[in-house]
């Protein structure tokens, strides 16, 4: 990983053999190397420790790719095997939206392992994400800046989450995508992704929140109409409605999920003040506020860079977690907060120093986040 580190100067270069080809393949290829070759570094860092401590504990060597399921991981397939009404699945399942346990269930029907399967979307969904970042980022930032924001983010700290079984990818590859088409004016083509990370979060809402300001920016600015924005944003919500369907068939509480959200991880409406003074009162406390800073600067930046729907998007997100009981997964809120390698790159992309430094701090913590989640310990 290193090795490529060290050559950033090639990093936002067009020459080469991808340089004849066009825009969307180079991103595409891009998107691919990059899922592959951290995967590959992740794996065998993941296996390579377990592995070591297996042999000075005279342990049996762990299966490959059943290090990596873990928490919430365990929790998805559980829900893709049983369903959300069985009693061998998770305890409070619908805290956890429908659309990766829906495509879990469709590949182990096909024969593929529940491990290799959450692997494979999440694979699938980063390579998604990837390939529309570097293309907004080529759009907003310039020619040398899609590569970049692409590494940025594959290494960000917690990037471990969209290598696992988890919904980082998934809805990454929904909102990249949404926004890419949305910056364009091409709200046409914005409801599917939109849905995709409706499906597949319940901070979808927020999403559709920040295109809608998206929407009404373009029309101050240009005059646009409201009409096909107000249908990618409705067609975007039915998945949202139809879950709530669900769970008022089900539960009979359309929004059952907060309920188990209560239930289960004590997420309760707080005040700021009260949410980060109960944080210091769990073990957590020093990575969740420090990620929290980090999630203000990235609003504020966004804000003085008049980013107003980027602003909203990361805000909303944020404001979610910290007007909780506790602080509670705001590193891997961090991971969604998909403007704020874009802000790293713009502000980088003349400065290889300061853009090589950053890589290879995100790196080195990538690597302990992997090695502390394959491990099992509370890094979420």
């Amino acid at each position: 990983m290193y090795a490529r580190l060290s050559s950033f100067e090639t990093i936002g270069a067009d020459d080469g053999p991808t340089a004849r080809i066009g825009p969307a393949k180079r991103a595409a290829l891009f998107a691919l190397g990059t899922v592959v070759w951290t995967r590959v570094v992740y794996f065998l860092v993941a296996y390579g420790f377990s592995a070591s401590l297996a042999q000075g504990r005279a342990k049996p060597l762990p299966e490959f790719f059943d290090l990596w399921l873990k928490w919430d991981a365990v929790a998805f397939l559980r829900i893709a095997l049983h369903g959300y009404t069985s009693a061998l699945t998770e305890q409070h399942p619908t805290a956890f939206f429908p659309l990766l346990p829906l495509l879990l269930r469709g590949l182990i029907a096909v024969g593929v392992t529940g491990a290799g399967a959450g692997l494979l979307l999440s694979a699938i969904g980063s390579f998604i994400a990837f390939w529309y970042l570097y293309r907004l980022a080529e759009t907003e930032l310039g020619p040398r800046c899609g590569r970049l924001t692409v590494l940025y983010l594959a290494l960000f700290p917690s990037s471990v989450f969209l290598v696992a079984g988890y919904t980082e990818a998934l809805f990454l590859a929904g909102a990249v995508a949404s926004f890419y088409y949305a910056r364009q004016g091409s709200w046409a083509k914005v409801p599917l992704p939109a849905a995709v990370a409706a499906a597949s979060r319940s901070s979808g809402v927020f999403l559709l929140a920040a295109l809608g300001l998206e929407a009404l920016v373009q029309r101050k600015a240009s005059g646009r109409g409201l009409l096909q924005p107000l249908i990618a944003v409705a067609f975007g919500s039915l998945p949202v409605l139809a879950y709530c369907f669900f769970l008022e068939r089900a539960r009979g509480d359309p929004f059952f999920y907060f309920t188990d959200e209560r239930l289960g991880w004590h997420r309760n409406f707080a005040n700021p003040v009260s949410a980060l003074v109960n944080t210091f009162h769990h073990p957590g406390a020093p990575i969740e506020i420090v990620a929290a800073v980090v999630g203000v600067l990235f609003v504020v930046w966004s804000a003085r860079a008049k980013q107003w729907s980027y602003m909203a998007y990361m805000l909303l997100l944020l404001t979610s977690l910290v007007t909780t009981t506790y602080y509670l997964s705001i590193p891997r809120l961090l991971l969604s907060f998909f403007p704020a390698p874009l802000l790293l790159a713009g502000a980088t992309k003349d400065r290889p120093r300061a853009a090589r430094l950053i890589l290879v701090i995100f790196g080195l913590l990538s690597l302990l986040g992997v090695i502390a989640f394959t491990y099992g310990l509370g890094f979420y």
